[in-house]
C-alpha cells in the first residue's frame, strides 16, 4: 500500500526534523496518472532553513519512494 509507505516516510521525516518542516507535498506521475513501469513516488518538503538537506529514499518492491527538500527560494 503506497499510502502506508508515504505515511511512514513523512512520519520519519517529522520525527527527525520536527519544526524544521514547513510543508510536505506529493507530485509527479503518480498523481497525474502518467505512470510507467519505471515511475517512482515523488514526495518533497519545504524546510524552514535553506541549509537543511535531509532526504529519505527507499525501494519497496519495484517502486522507489523519494522524499527530499525543495527550498522556498526555488
Amino acid at each position: 500500500d503506497s499510502q502506508a509507505i508515504i505515511d511512514a516516510l513523512t512520519g520519519a521525516l517529522l520525527r527527525r526534523l520536527g519544526d524544521e518542516v514547513d510543508l510536505i507535498f506529493r507530485y509527479g506521475s503518480q498523481l497525474t496518472g502518467a505512470t510507467n513501469r519505471y515511475s517512482d513516488v515523488d514526495l518533497s518538503y519545504v524546510p524552514v532553513h535553506e541549509g537543511t538537506w535531509e532526504s529519505i529514499t527507499v525501494l519497496v518492491g519495484e517502486t522507489l519512494f523519494d522524499l527530499y527538500p525543495m527550498h522556498w527560494s526555488k
